[in-house]
C-alpha cells in the first residue's frame, strides 16, 4: 500500500528480480486497463519479462479498481485523482533503495495507456519514459460523437463523466479538453512510445493517430508511433508479442543505457 495525494491508500503489487543488483535498478509502473479493472494474474505474462530484463515493476490498483470497497470503486476520477495515484506511485518507487529514482517509466494498456499519457502531461520530467498501448486520447469526442461512431462510448457516459469532471461537457467543455491528451500534446516532453493495433474495435486507431499528429505539430521529436498489424484490443498474442518486443527495445534503450546519455528515439512514425 502507498498513499496518494489526498491520503487515499492505494493497493499495489511490487515485483522485483530475485537477484538484485548492488546498484539501484530501473523501474516501471504498470497501469492496468479498464477504469474499473484490476491487476489480473494474466498480466504476469507481460510483467515477468520486464523483471527478467532487470526492472522493478509496481502495478497499482488505482482508485476505482474493482475488488476492494464500494467507496474505493466509486472514487473514480477519469484523468483526475487517478493520475495523482500514478504520480504517487512514482514517488513511492523513488523512496525504495533498490530503485533508481531517475529511471522510472510508466506503461499501460487501454485506460492504463491513457493514465500513462496523462502522467506525462501532468508531471513533465517525472518519468524517464512512457509506453502507451492503445490508450484513448479524446474525451470530448467520446462525449460528443454521434451514436455508434465511438465504440468506446457507453450509455450513461454523459452523467458519469459529469460526476467525475464536476460539470457536464455542455457546461464546461474546457474541463474535458483538459483531460484529453490529444489537446495537450505540447505538454508531453518525455520519451514516449505509442502502440496501436490496426484492427482495434474498442479504442479506434484514429485516437492514437490524432495524438501523433498533435505531437508532430507541437514539434515533439521524442516519440515513436507504431501500428501493430493484426492487433486488436490487446489480442491476439502473436500480434501483441511484436508490440511488446518494441516496448522492450524502447525501454531498454533508455532505461538500461547510460543514464547520463541522451536517448536517441528518432522520428519513427508509421
Amino acid at each position: 500500500m502507498y498513499s496518494s495525494s489526498d491520503g487515499l491508500e492505494i493497493p499495489a503489487y511490487l515485483f522485483r528480480p530475485l537477484r538484485m543488483n548492488q546498484r539501484p535498478m530501473p523501474a516501471v509502473i504498470y497501469a492496468h486497463g479498464g477504469q474499473h479493472g484490476w491487476f489480473r494474474a494474466s498480466l504476469m505474462r507481460r510483467i515477468v519479462p520486464l523483471v527478467q530484463r532487470g526492472y522493478v515493476v509496481l502495478a497499482p490498483d488505482y482508485r476505482s479498481s474493482a475488488g476492494y470497497s464500494q467507496s474505493f470503486y466509486e472514487a473514480a476520477d477519469y484523468g483526475g485523482k487517478e493520475i495523482d495515484d500514478m504520480l504517487s506511485a512514482r514517488d513511492y518507487l523513488a523512496t525504495l533503495p533498490a530503485v533508481d529514482g531517475e529511471r522510472i517509466a510508466i506503461a499501460g494498456m487501454s485506460h492504463g495507456g491513457y493514465n500513462a499519457l496523462m502522467s506525462l502531461i501532468r508531471a513533465p520530467g517525472k518519468f524517464a519514459a512512457a509506453v502507451d498501448f492503445f490508450g484513448p486520447t479524446d474525451l470530448v469526442w467520446r462525449l460528443t460523437a454521434p451514436p455508434g461512431e465511438n465504440p468506446n462510448a457507453e450509455p450513461g457516459d454523459y452523467d458519469k463523466f459529469a460526476r467525475m469532471v464536476g460539470a457536464t461537457i455542455d457546461a464546461a467543455p474546457e474541463r474535458y479538453r483538459a483531460r484529453s491528451p490529444r489537446y495537450l500534446a505540447d505538454r508531453i516532453r518525455d520519451p514516449l512510445l505509442i502502440l496501436h493495433g490496426d484492427e482495434d474495435s474498442v479504442v479506434l486507431l484514429q485516437e492514437s493517430q490524432w495524438l501523433a499528429t498533435a505531437l508532430e505539430a507541437a514539434g515533439n521529436r521524442s516519440f515513436a508511433f507504431h501500428v501493430i498489424t493484426g492487433g486488436k484490443h490487446g489480442y491476439p498474442d502473436e500480434a501483441w508479442d511484436r508490440g511488446w518486443r518494441l516496448a522492450f527495445e524502447f525501454l531498454d534503450g533508455i532505461m538500461l543505457a547510460d543514464p547520463n546519455a541522451a536517448p536517441e528515439i528518432g522520428d519513427d512514425i508509421n
